[in-house]
């Protein structure tokens, strides 16, 4: 992980990837179910709030595809999230289960899974690579 200021982190791997806009916050940056923390946060990536998608995380095995309508909603029934749109956003909540991110550079493909321990038995991260790959990747470059 590399640490831009307290409580705002990027993946050193990825961080270097022009087409992917990623980072965790952290304690500092407070609870990001509050409005205010996750604009301040989604502000210092120079994202748009609006542009969120969420999912419900109900420690399942569920990916769904998501387009530009699926902005501004959480989704429900899903612990995954996989989209080709540029103008979208992920956004993903841990405490104790891991956030996996997936990324297709040649696709431009993005892939966000919730992965606490009954998803991972339930192939929560197979799932959403299987869902880029329906969208035109190959598993070889995620």
């Amino acid at each position: 992980m590399l640490k831009q200021i307290d409580g705002f982190y990027q993946l050193l791997g990825l961080a270097g990837q022009k087409d992917l806009v990623h980072g965790f916050s952290g304690r500092a940056l407070g609870d990001m179910k509050i409005g205010e923390n996750k604009r301040k946060f989604l502000g210092l990536l120079n994202l748009d709030p609006k542009d969120l998608v969420l999912m419900e995380q109900i420690h399942g095995n569920k990916v769904k595809v998501v387009g530009i309508g699926d902005k501004g909603k959480v989704l429900e029934g899903v612990d995954g999230l996989v989209t080709n749109e540029k103008d979208l956003v992920l956004g993903i909540k841990v405490a104790d289960c891991l956030p996996v991110l997936l990324f297709s550079p040649r696709q431009k493909i993005i892939g966000l899974a919730h992965a606490g321990w009954k998803g991972v038995v339930g192939g929560i991260v197979p799932n959403v690579l299987s869902k880029m790959v329906e969208l035109g990747t190959e598993p070889k470059e995620v």
